[in-house]
């Protein structure tokens, strides 16, 4: 609609975040989604607390505030 000559169509993956290796891109509605992903690629937390930190924003849910504090010890 707004680039006519585009032609990169065909390559869309419809998911709010894709990774591909060292590249990672994500809908502007996706914000949490692409952190987490910066976060597993740049390997700044253990699994565990990525995904406690995740649950707690995704949910806001306070136990997973205590799952992530738990995971910091």
């Amino acid at each position: 609609m707004v680039c006519s000559g585009y032609s990169g169509a065909s390559l869309y993956v419809e998911e709010p975040v894709v990774v591909d290796e060292n590249l990672i891109t994500a809908t502007g509605l996706a914000p949490l989604e692409f952190f987490r992903e910066v976060f597993r690629t740049l390997n700044v937390m253990e699994e565990d607390i990525l995904e406690a930190w995740y649950r707690l924003y995704e949910t806001k849910d306070s136990k997973y505030f205590y799952s992530l504090m738990d995971s910091l010890k």
